[in-house]
Formats: C-alpha cells, sequence, structure tokens
C-alpha cells in the first residue's frame, strides 16, 4: 500500500533538528526522521512488547537526542536502522517502513 503524508511545519522543524516524530496513519502509526540525509521510517511498536514506543510522550526521543527509546521499558534503538542496543529486547529490530520525499509529501510504502 503507498500513502502520501504531508508534514505540518512543526513536524519539519523537528526533524530538521534530527528528531523522528510521529505519523498517524489508518492502521496505526510510524515514527519518521531522518538520518545523516536519508529518510527512515519505522513501526511505532516496541519490540519488547506491543505498545507505542511513545505511549504517554510527546516525543520517541531518548533526551540525548540519540536513540528513539520505548518509554515503557527503558529499550534503545539506535536511528539508523532501528536496532535495539539496551533493554529488554537488546538485538532486535524496529520494523522498518519504506518512505521517500516527493516534492512536499512523503510517500510512505507499506
Amino acid at each position: 500500500m503507498r500513502m502520501r503524508i504531508a508534514l505540518t511545519t512543526l513536524e519539519k522543524a523537528r526533524i530538521a533538528r534530527g528528531q523522528f516524530v510521529r505519523v498517524d496513519l489508518a492502521a496505526g502509526s510510524i515514527l519518521v526522521g531522518r538520518v545523516d540525509g536519508a529518510w527512515r521510517a519505522y513501526e511505532n511498536e516496541c519490540r519488547h512488547r506491543a505498545l507505542p514506543i511513545d505511549l504517554g510522550v510527546s516525543s520517541p526521543m531518548s533526551d540525548d537526542g540519540d536513540f528513539l527509546l520505548c518509554h515503557q521499558h527503558g529499550a534503545l534503538y539506535r536511528l539508523r536502522d532501528g536496532l535495539c542496543v539496551a533493554g529488554p529486547c537488546l538485538g532486535e529490530k524496529l520494523a522498518s517502513v519504506e518512505v521517500s520525499e516527493e516534492g512536499p509529501e512523503l510517500v510512505i510504502r507499506r
């Protein structure tokens, strides 16, 4: 399935600062950001338990901005590949989602 999404000005600003943002879709949510100039997107679901990574908080980022942080279990995921580097799901990866930029919109392929 291919979907087009338009990011808000606030989402674009957060991504420009190196953060990932939550994008809600009909079938759940994904986390979208840029790493070393390339778009990255992951299913917003912790590999330890099937809960949203950003459950109960406004950002999926760790305090230092270097990782995606599951705020329920403390799992840390690398931004570039979604690999869990600390926590109860060590060595597992977030499910990646194909994302590309076409003009002012992002195209998500699931």
